[in-house]
């Protein structure tokens, strides 16, 4: 993954809101995209400092529902991609 961004969200600002501070969104870069099997996600953001594996993201403290939110938006949307993704790298292209 080269990174993340957002581009318009409703978030409370300080709680949720916090998906466009420059730390949430660097910690994406430099990922791979592991093969989440059946019933696993891509990545998972679990609290602050406790991860123990490369899918492993720190989560926003206090913005439980969005941590969930982007975790559903990333699993869900990458399912679309991955075929081209497949392809390009078929080609040489990545």
């Amino acid at each position: 993954i080269i990174g993340i961004a957002f581009y318009q969200h409703t978030e409370t600002p300080g709680l949720g809101g916090r998906i466009t501070e420059t730390w949430f969104k660097e910690q994406f870069a430099g990922k791979r995209l592991l093969p989440s099997g059946k019933g696993k996600q891509y990545f998972y953001l679990v609290p602050p400092g406790t991860s123990q594996a490369e899918n492993q993201l720190d989560a926003i403290t206090g913005a439980t529902g969005t941590s969930r939110g982007v975790e559903r938006l990333i699993d869900e949307n990458l399912k679309d991609y991955l075929p081209w993704i497949a392809k390009q790298k078929a080609k040489g292209v990545i």
